[in-house]
């Protein structure tokens, strides 16, 4: 049925982007991270969802569980090739890339009362990471009249940068390079002078020795002493280039990050404004599709009892692993007009897994009695453990998944529908149900959640093929949980 009313929806979805009374823009990553987070701010609960994109705390205290979830926005503020302001706030060049990382964790025999007996505890914890990208386009749709006036002030905006970052670049001056760079030049000059006047002693010389009727040896001697000048002379003069070279490449350098740091910064202001800008029009609506790449690993820490056993092997602690690994297909859309808000979601993923959520555990009372030596006084301790008795088995397994969620009013609430199906290669296909309700609390002055709490029913084993003789009733599993949102905006681009 979830996945009958997701494919439904979305064709409504793309209706209503093609309405006359309103037009698609695309805004910069800040805005896009804020409504991201007040969206989610409202929709998150305990019930794990990979596609969920938030940073809260959540709390089941029905099913003795808990959740952390934090979450970045990720990969380069825009695409390459946007060299241009006109380019970087284009409808392509803004990025939908946010990481999650997840803990969550709980006692599998869901009893707070384990907590205090002593024994050891039966409990579970699973850490995972989520990547949430698009190719697509997120779409904001706002009033085409409002959005015609921000469009004229957005391009005054963009003219204004653009002469600024001009009217920079010309003023740019420093006057320690071109101090430095006279000296060099001058000792440059200096040293070819030099060099020229060496020369022609040289030449002086040498004409004088050749004219000689006898040679002179003082002559020659003034000629090897002039070679040796000219050698020194020449070495100098190359040091002199290289040294002028460096600067003029180490000037080009500096203005080059110059300009980057400059235009770095008048971008940043830039945008800054844009998104006080835009943050004037009202939203109508908001959509989009996106893609979740997730994976994890966990751990499972149970005690089992088997009475066939030997007495001192009877009890045994017990560790599994678990891991996961799949890929989520979401959808998103806000109506800021009727104050209404649809998520879907379709997972498909690979797992190991155990049968331990469908076990219940007992409690084993241990008694230990001391005698004393005259055998008249007898003392007993008694320990209470938290044992499995029926059989604890993994499996792997291939999970379908898909979630619901129609929120509405101003103080959000709503349902939340979420079936799945575990194809198990021991050959049994396990079906559960999930039926919630959410109620958010919302801060309406400054329109962010502070508080969801969702009440969930859900129907473990449909198909009754793990507990063949178990009753409706019994396979009912109520929950109720807790969780507050961390309002992070983001407020980068």
């Amino acid at each position: 049925m979830c996945f009958i009313i997701f494919s439904v929806y979305v064709c409504c979805g793309f209706q209503v982007r093609g309405q006359d009374t309103a037009v698609s823009i695309f805004l910069t990553r800040s805005q896009l991270n804020r409504v991201v987070s007040n969206a989610f701010g409202s929709i998150v609960t305990s019930f794990v969802n990979n596609g969920a994109i938030g940073t809260y705390a959540s709390l089941d205290p029905a099913n003795a569980a808990f959740s952390l979830k934090g979450t970045i926005p990720t990969f380069p503020r825009f695409k390459r090739g946007a060299n241009t302001i006109e380019d970087k706030i284009n409808h392509d060049t803004v990025y939908f890339s946010y990481l999650s990382f997840a803990l969550s964790g709980n006692l599998i025999d869901k009893s707070y009362a384990k907590l205090f007996t002593g024994g050891s505890l039966n409990a579970g914890i699973n850490a995972s990471a989520i990547y949430n990208f698009t190719f697509g386009r997120p779409h904001f749709k706002f009033d085409s009249r409002k959005w015609a006036e921000i469009g004229r002030q957005r391009d005054m905006l963009i003219s204004q940068y653009s002469s600024q970052w001009l009217e920079a670049d010309r003023s740019f001056s420093d006057s320690t390079f071109f101090y430095n760079l006279d000296i060099a030049q001058k000792t440059l000059f200096a040293d070819q002078a030099k060099l020229a006047r060496k020369k022609a002693a040289r030449d002086l010389f040498s004409q004088q020795f050749d004219a000689a009727a006898t040679p002179s040896p003082a002559l020659a001697d003034s000629i090897v002493l002039a070679e040796n000048n000219i050698s020194v002379l020449l070495s100098a003069l190359k040091k002199d280039q290289k040294a002028l070279d460096s600067m003029h490449i180490s000037r080009a350098h500096d203005l080059y990050l110059l300009s980057q740091q400059k235009e770095e910064d008048m971008e940043k202001k830039f945008l800054k404004d844009y998104d006080s800008l835009t943050l004037k029009a009202n939203f109508m609506t908001f959509s989009i599709f996106w893609y979740s790449l997730s994976g994890g690993i966990g751990t499972n820490n149970y005690n089992s009892f088997n009475p066939n056993m030997p007495f001192d092997s009877q009890i045994s602690k017990n560790s599994l692993t678990t891991w996961h690994g799949g890929l989520t297909l979401n959808y998103l859309h806000l109506d800021y007009m009727k104050k209404h808000t649809l998520y879907a979601n379709l997972s498909v993923s690979y797992l190991r897994t155990n049968n331990l959520s469908s076990l219940t555990a007992v409690e084993l009372d241990q008694t230990k009695k001391t005698v004393n030596a005259g055998g008249d006084t007898t003392r007993q301790i008694t320990s209470k453990i938290n044992v499995y008795t029926d059989p604890v088995t993994g499996y792997l397994a291939s999970n379908l998944t898909g979630n619901f969620y129609y929120l509405f009013g101003k103080t959000p609430s709503g349902i939340h529908l979420s079936p799945s199906i575990n194809f198990q290669d021991n050959g049994l296909n396990i079906a559960n149900a999930t039926l919630g309700y959410i109620l958010a609390i919302k801060n309406t002055v400054k329109d962010q959640p502070i508080l969801n709490s969702e009440v969930t029913l859900t129907f473990n084993d449909i198909f009754q093929q793990q507990l063949p003789k178990s009753v409706f009733w019994k396979r009912l599993n109520l929950g109720i949980s807790f969780t507050v949102p961390i309002n992070i905006f983001y407020n980068y681009n």
